[in-house]
């Protein structure tokens, strides 16, 4: 009998110890953040054709684009960042060859390889920021990533940011209530079972030492 109560104890402890573990493992979600969507479809200087004009960003000129950056759940840490940036040339009739620099926060400012753009159609220009500085420097809530520093004139037309952060799970999800879970109330029942059978096996035990008796 004390054998089967050590086990049942066992068994029961891995229960528990399962339960909290899972309750603090790490999960990994990503959101893609629109800073700017914005063109306005005119004829184009180069060869009349239509041409999708954006924001113009004169050469040396600085532009900032506020973000928020809401994760659903209780965030840990930044894991992975990219931009993309679409633009056209602004010089008329013929493409430009430019690069600028992207800072987040005023921390960390990382300059694009040198990219042609046209009239015709917007060029995409995709950059992996590695940076772990950008990654701390990052805030739940707003920020604001500037583009600076253009070598020539350029139109953006569109700009988004990808990030990919971790969280831990029994937090919130998206949509719905957060409610925290009291670890009493989780094991709960592990505990009348354990009871329970406690209580079974100590009448057993009394009812077997009765009829010896006899």
């Amino acid at each position: 009998m004390m054998g089967f109560l050590a086990l049942f104890s066992i068994i029961l402890g891995s229960l528990f110890l399962t339960s909290m573990t899972q309750a603090q493992t790490v999960y990994k979600d990503a959101v893609e953040i629109t800073l700017l969507d914005w063109a306005v479809r005119m004829m184009s200087p180069d060869a009349n054709i239509p041409a999708e004009w954006g924001i113009h960003f004169p050469q040396g000129s600085v532009l900032d684009f506020p973000f928020r950056f809401s994760p659903e759940r209780t965030f840990l840490n930044i894991t992975d960042m990219w931009t993309t940036i679409f633009a056209i040339s602004h010089t008329v009739h013929q493409a430009t060859t430019a690069s600028f620099s992207i800072t987040i926060n005023d921390n960390v400012t990382i300059t694009t390889p040198s990219q042609q753009f046209h009239q015709s159609c917007p060029t995409e220009v995709s950059v992996h920021i590695q940076d772990l500085n950008l990654y701390e420097t990052t805030n739940q809530g707003l920020n604001i990533l500037q583009l600076s520093n253009p070598s020539q004139d350029i139109s953006i037309n569109r700009i988004t940011l990808f990030i990919e952060y971790e969280y831990q799970s029994g937090t919130q999800g998206v949509g719905g209530f957060y409610i925290p879970i009291d670890k009493i109330t989780l094991v709960a029942p592990y505990l009348a079972l354990l009871l329970t059978v406690i209580l079974v096996a100590s009448i057993s035990v009394a009812i077997i030492k009765y009829k010896k008796q006899q």
